[in-house]
Parts: C-alpha cells; structure tokens; sequence
C-alpha cells in the first residue's frame, strides 16, 4: 500500500495529504500471471492450508486450501507473486507453491525486483501547511496544490516547486511545509538514490 493522511485544521475545513508516486491498488487486472501453480502442503504435515501475505514481509491476510490452483505472475526472493481465486494479487512462499496438485515440482516464475531493495522516497514525517493562520479568504478556497520536489539520498527535500497552483498564498504555506518533511530516501538495488516525486496538497471544507 500507499501513504495518506487527513487532518481537521478548525470547525470548517479538513486538509488532504498524500504522496501520488505512492499510491497503487492490488486487483489483478494490473497484473499479467505467466503461470498455472497449486498450493501444495507436505504429506507429513497436518495442515491443510497455508498462509497467503499482503506483501513481501509476510503480512498475512488469509489461507489457501491445499491444492488450490493460482495464477503465479513473479518470484521476488523466497516469495512468489500469486493471483488468487478471488482476483487478488498476493504474495506466498516459494515452498508452498507446486507445478502439479500431488507433487511438489517448483515453479520457475519470472524474476521480480525485490521490493525491499528497489522502492520510490517514503514519507516518514509531515507538516501541514500553515491554513489556520490563513485569511479568511484563504479559508474559503478549495482545490489542489501540486508540488514537485527532489529527496535526497539524505531523505531530505531539495527544488521544492510548485508544478500546479491554487494560490500563491497558499502556494507558499505547502513550500514551507514540504520543506519540513523527511523521507526514507529511493532504493535501487539496495542502494539510497536521489528521486523525484510529486507531492499533492487538497484543500477541501467540511460542509
């Protein structure tokens, strides 16, 4: 999943927050599966089920049936990238997943980059702006403020800019905010790298 984060700044208004490189769904549809695989569970064990996972750390969500036929889309380290019956994508370990429903042949899926060693900046710390010491003319306004910005290997914000304008008072207050805030920097093949984002500032009022 993704970062969001809403905050009530007075009686009349809510301010929005969320990061846009961050968001991203888990339906299927956005997946392309390669092969046919079965949940496989070894004759000396007595269960009859195992573990699927909402992500690569082993977050569990559920349990599959043994023998339950998946649409297997990648290998990403130890886990395998699954779809399962119900058209969720999910993650389950290698081990646990057969070519054939009574036998344990492994399946060789594609390789997918490790999400622990390749992501997008991470927010780790926000602000928001300023919107209680607005005007009250800027307490009436309502729209989008969209911000793009550097984060450093340091997860600090550098070239903090406004890409779209709502207006430049309120331009200036999420400048200053962003500037606040601190990341964990971009990872690629392991290694902190300097990446750009967008971030996205709404302003909506509670009516």
């Amino acid at each position: 999943m993704q970062p969001f984060a809403r905050m009530c700044l007075n009686r009349r208004a809510f301010l929005f927050l969320f990061v846009s490189t961050m968001v991203s769904g888990d339906r299927a549809q956005t997946e392309k599966p390669q092969l046919v695989g079965y949940v496989y569970c070894a004759s000396d064990k007595a269960e009859h089920s195992v573990p699927v996972f909402i992500d690569h750390v082993g977050f569990p969500v559920g349990n599959l049936s043994c023998g339950q036929k998946l649409d297997v889309v990648a290998q990403a380290g130890l886990w395998l990238k699954v779809v399962t019956p119900d058209g969720i994508t999910r993650f389950i370990k290698s081990a646990a997943v057969s070519q054939k429903p009574d036998d344990f042949v492994p399946v060789a899926a594609p390789t997918e980059a490790d999400p622990a060693m390749n992501h997008p900046p991470l927010v780790v710390l926000k602000f928001e702006p300023d919107y209680l010491a607005s005007t009250a003319r800027l307490a009436k306004k309502e729209g989008t403020v969209l911000l793009g910005l550097v984060v450093g290997v340091d997860g600090l914000p550098r070239d903090v800019k406004i890409v779209s304008s709502l207006d430049k008072d309120l331009d200036a207050k999420c400048i200053q905010a962003v500037q606040q805030w601190r990341f964990q920097p971009a990872l690629k093949d392991g290694q902190p790298v300097e990446a750009p984002i967008k971030v996205r500032i709404e302003f909506r009022r509670s009516h």
